[in-house]
């Protein structure tokens, strides 16, 4: 839906031109494409910016970009590579979170309010957005719980990103939802400001040493090392 929704479909609604290429990411080939297109806009998922900070650590004295807001999703973004699109290409990357089911919740957007590195921004204007504990409740400031969305947005009327049902599968619908909050399966935690930080899938955490760690912050640690390409 990343493509479809938060590419494709706006970027035509408003009327402008769209570049996609049909191939495997190469990340040489992206910046020549976003040269020679004069690409302003892009969507890139933090996989391929790693690639591209790896390949080409200092873009900007091969390429004449003219970027002017890059928008990242699919995974944590991670201060390494939020510094990197700073330093690198002068632009504070917009993290954004949201799924299939209900996209486009989470976010930046540094026209409108500070990015913070490592955070995954703040819910984006409408969205009832909230962490919630097991008790369906949202949890205290610093607590981790999950990222939940309410069926009814700040207007009182149905969220419109929320999706009909799974096809064929009302079982499952019924268990995507406690009471009106839609459950993402993703954890984080929400600071004083209103900032969440993501902290993994409510599947894919494990302990070590007592501490809740997501795979995501040993990525994130891993990939600052010089001797290290990528990690997953």
């Amino acid at each position: 839906t990343g493509g479809l929704m938060d590419a494709l479909l706006p970027t035509l609604y408003f009327g402008h031109p769209i570049v996609a290429r049909r191939a495997r990411f190469s990340a040489e080939h992206a910046f020549r494409l976003m040269e020679k297109y004069r690409v302003t806009n892009t969507f890139l998922f933090p996989t391929a910016l790693k690639m591209m900070m790896k390949a080409v650590p200092e873009p900007r004295k091969h390429y004449r970009l003219r970027l002017r807001a890059i928008m990242s999703a699919g995974e944590a973004v991670g201060d390494a590579v939020f510094g990197w699109t700073r330093a690198a290409l002068g632009i504070t990357v917009n993290e954004m979170f949201g799924q299939t089911e209900a996209n486009y919740l989470v976010g930046n957007c540094a026209e409108r309010w500070p990015a913070r590195p490592g955070s995954m921004g703040r819910p984006y204007p409408g969205h009832r957005v909230a962490v919630i504990g097991d008790d369906g409740e949202p949890v205290a400031p610093g607590e981790v719980g999950e990222v939940a969305l309410h069926r009814y947005d700040v207007h009182g009327q149905p969220d419109p990103v929320i999706f009909v049902g799974y096809w064929n599968r009302p079982e499952a619908t019924s268990e995507k939802f406690r009471g009106d909050w839609l459950l993402t399966g993703d954890l984080a935690a929400v600071d004083e400001d209103g900032y969440l930080w993501y902290r993994g899938r409510a599947d894919d955490m494990f302990k070590a040493a007592g501490y809740r760690i997501g795979p995501a912050e040993i990525e994130n640690c891993l990939v600052k090392h010089p001797a290290v390409a990528n990690a997953a």
